[in-house]
């Protein structure tokens, strides 16, 4: 087998690795590095998590087995907040056969068991009933608040929004619409004619 340096692995990695393919223009900057070409993995490493859409457990392992298997790969370890401490020692169960907002929650703390300084989350609510997704809202605030973490959330629905965000960025056909708080948003009329059509 050929050698290939780590760089060229990692290159291949980012642009190969299922869904998350390579931007085909523009950069990506983390605290001002360009980490545009870098692996997943090594996104990671630097402090960067994901909470996907559809939740991303190993559905044929509990919940205890999910975090434990998240903490191997910490930097350092990390204190898991009180809401989402019941999955560590959690045996009883696959991951498979929680409810959607277990499944969800179990997903954000193996995310939280390596203590990343900024999580993004693809429509985090996607699938909860109203109850959940305003109690979700919740405790990702008090997450980020406790771990002293940013969140950047991808998210349509306006009351998560308002409960979740201090800074909104509202995008239309791929450019900057608006950026503000969610007051300033609502009441943009810009943003009602491009979403409301109003």
């Amino acid at each position: 087998m050929p050698h290939r340096s780590k760089r060229r692995w990692e290159d291949d990695s980012a642009q190969h690795h299922g869904r998350n393919l390579l931007a085909s223009r523009g950069t990506t900057r983390y605290f001002g590095q360009d980490i545009s070409r870098w692996s997943i993995h090594r996104r990671a490493r630097l402090g960067l998590g994901k909470v996907f859409q559809i939740p991303s457990v190993f559905a044929d392992l509990t919940p205890a087995q999910n975090i434990q298997i998240a903490q191997s790969e910490a930097n350092w370890t990390v204190p898991m907040p009180v809401a989402y401490q019941r999955f560590v020692e959690d045996e009883s169960i696959l991951a498979a056969d929680l409810p959607l907002a277990d499944r969800r929650a179990l997903e954000l703390a193996m995310v939280l068991a390596w203590g990343p300084q900024v999580i993004l989350l693809d429509e985090p609510a996607a699938g909860l009933s109203h109850e959940e997704s305003i109690g979700l809202a919740q405790r990702l605030r008090e997450v980020a608040e406790q771990n002293g973490c940013t969140l950047v959330t991808v998210e349509h629905d306006m009351e998560i929004v308002r409960e979740l965000a201090d800074r909104v960025i509202v995008l239309a056909n791929g450019s900057l619409l608006v950026d503000g708080s969610m007051d300033e948003v609502s009441d943009n009329a810009d943003v009602r004619r491009a979403y409301l059509g109003a």
